[in-house]
């Protein structure tokens, strides 16, 4: 097994993670978060970053033993967790159609993000394979 399968597990790892302590500080800005909800942020920060860590260390104590197997299981626990995410919002999506007759920003702005995800990793594992 490659070192570049090694380094992509890794950059993965990073970017959903990171992705995660954006998002929650982004939120925390936005909605003006109170100084006890800050501290519950950064207490959520903190066991991302403790996760992060911890994922570092597990993925390079099992660099010898990663083989195909391990990298299409990979490939599909990915897949399947956004296709869920994605299903999840387009459900939300429906619900306000149907219930409200409009739908909200914040709805249009996560299918928005969903299918551009969707797109951009597949020109992206388009390109790279």
């Amino acid at each position: 097994m490659g070192n570049s399968f090694m380094k992509e597990i890794m950059r993965i790892n990073r970017i959903m993670l990171s992705t995660v302590i954006v998002m929650v500080l982004a939120a925390s800005w936005y909605y003006q978060a109170s100084w006890e909800n800050w501290v519950k942020s950064l207490a959520i920060i903190g066991i991302v970053i403790l996760v992060m860590i911890t994922k570092k260390w597990r993925i390079k104590r099992m660099e010898k033993e990663l083989d195909e197997r391990l990298q299409t299981i990979t490939y599909y626990a990915l897949a399947i967790g956004f296709y869920t995410t994605l299903i999840i919002i387009f459900w939300f999506y429906l619900k306000e159609l149907i219930i409200d007759g409009n739908l909200s920003v914040r709805t249009q702005v996560e299918l928005c993000g969903g299918v551009c995800g969707y797109l951009f990793s597949y020109l992206y594992l388009k390109r790279k394979y």
